[in-house]
């Protein structure tokens, strides 16, 4: 099992026309933030994500809308840039997504609090 200070990044990928791998930073009941590494996202589309929960072990699959996306640009040296930060939304996930969602989101907070 994850413990709770390891949860995040969860590593998942972007499907529509192509697959694109992202970052997980954060997950919350209306959507979650990813940083979608080199690769930008448009605001108003719609991908499905697959990925894992930590800690439940349960694969999961939603539809999201991109809401907002952010970059950063690395000011070091460094080999990647740009960072892309991205506030994804949930698009009408179905009820054993949902399911998913809650019994995570308990396992974190239970996690967190003990």
């Amino acid at each position: 099992m994850t413990s709770p200070s390891n949860i995040y990044p969860i590593k998942a990928k972007l499907i529509a026309e192509a697959e694109i791998q992202v970052e997980i930073l954060q997950i919350s009941h209306t959507g979650m933030l990813v940083d979608s590494l080199n690769t930008p996202l448009a605001v108003g589309k719609i991908y499905q994500i697959h990925f894992e929960f930590p800690m439940i072990e349960e694969n999961a699959e939603a539809s999201v809308l991109i809401l907002r996306t952010y970059a950063e640009m690395n000011p070091s040296g460094a080999a990647r840039k740009t960072r892309h930060m991205n506030e994804l939304v949930y698009k009408k996930p179905p009820r054993s997504f949902n399911e998913l969602l809650i019994k995570f989101l308990a396992t974190a907070s239970h996690r967190q609090k003990t």
